[in-house]
């Protein structure tokens, strides 16, 4: 029998994580423990309520950032764009997330779950497939921000306080920056593998659902969809 191009790479990342099975067996298996899978506890809950809002004071601190670099008149000008910049993609990559990646959030109410000050609400009392896939979508968003907004925003807040001396806001942001990497970097390593986030960006969309395990923990972005 010939083998498809979703048989081959199902094989393959089966051999390659023995712990993930694949094809119509992994199918099956997740739809009888579809009611485990769908368990959120308050825990859960709460985490995901803290992150939101530290992805919120985040926002508000870049917005800050930047008025207090204007504030500071020529002699910082040097720092206002890159400041803008980290700001402007901290903003988009926010606002964004439900586009971004891929989910199965699609009602206008459960999409509050991605809402400023509204997910609060929706990550408490919303349904547990939602608050899932809200963590899917974090798990991603996490992961690319930390590269594309948090690494900048440090070497921008040593950036400030080399040149204009320490100042309470700018190391406020840099080490809140600091700290999501610390945490994104732990959550990488002990809370899921990152070669399944990897894996994910990579594998052919037709063999995904030989290997829905990984769809569990992370959501793949859309242009790779």
């Amino acid at each position: 029998r010939r083998l498809s191009n979703a048989d081959v790479w199902a094989d393959m990342i089966q051999g390659a994580f023995p712990g993930a099975e694949g094809g119509q067996a992994s199918v099956a298996s997740d739809s009888a423990g579809e009611e485990e899978d769908q368990e959120v506890t308050w825990n859960d809950r709460a985490w995901s309520v803290l992150w939101e809002a530290m992805e919120l004071l985040d926002l508000f601190g870049d917005v800050v950032l930047v008025g207090r670099v204007w504030a500071e008149g020529a002699g910082a000008r040097p720092l206002l764009w890159p400041a803008v910049c980290c700001c402007a993609v901290s903003l988009a990559g926010f606002a964004l997330r439900p586009s971004l990646f891929e989910h199965e959030v699609v009602t206008p109410d459960d999409l509050a779950v991605f809402a400023p000050v509204r997910c609060f609400g929706a990550l408490l009392y919303g349904p547990p497939e939602v608050v899932l896939e809200a963590g899917r979508v974090y798990q991603s968003y996490s992961m690319i921000m930390r590269f594309v907004e948090d690494f900048p925003q440090v070497m921008l807040s040593l950036a400030y306080t080399v040149d204009r001396g320490f100042q309470f806001l700018p190391a406020f942001v840099g080490i809140g920056s600091l700290f999501a990497i610390l945490y994104t970097t732990h959550r990488a390593t002990h809370g899921f593998p990152v070669h399944y986030l990897l894996l994910s960006y990579i594998s052919p969309t037709h063999a995904l659902e030989h290997q829905r395990d990984w769809r569990d923990v992370v959501a793949r972005p859309t242009a790779l969809c």
